[in-house]
């Protein structure tokens, strides 16, 4: 059985606050170092995990209604879904009228 996924949080790490978050774009853990202003203060810290968590369920939203995680490639094979489609429709604008441009 899978380990459950943690959400976003912000840890003193190596002397440095840094923010830990999921990014279903990659499908791993990435991390961010947060700046001296943003990890002196508890309420900055706390918002920045805040707007992470939000991003998370945004994306994990976005992967349930794909029906799957995201490939590297996904932007390419929508881009060459909707070229076939138009060349599909452009082949059978032909078939109807063959003068047609």
């Amino acid at each position: 059985m899978s380990r459950q996924r943690e959400n976003a949080r912000t840890l003193l790490w190596r002397g440095n606050w840094y923010l830990f978050w999921f990014d279903h774009k990659v499908g791993k853990q990435r991390r961010r170092r947060l700046s001296k202003a943003e990890g002196r203060n508890e309420s900055t810290r706390k918002e920045a995990a805040k707007e992470a968590r939000q991003q998370e369920r945004e994306e994990a939203e976005e992967v349930r209604r794909r029906g799957g995680s995201l490939a590297y490639d996904t932007v390419l094979t929508e881009a060459i879904a909707k070229y076939r489609s138009d060349v599909e429709g452009r082949v059978s604008v032909r078939k109807k009228n063959p003068r047609a441009g």
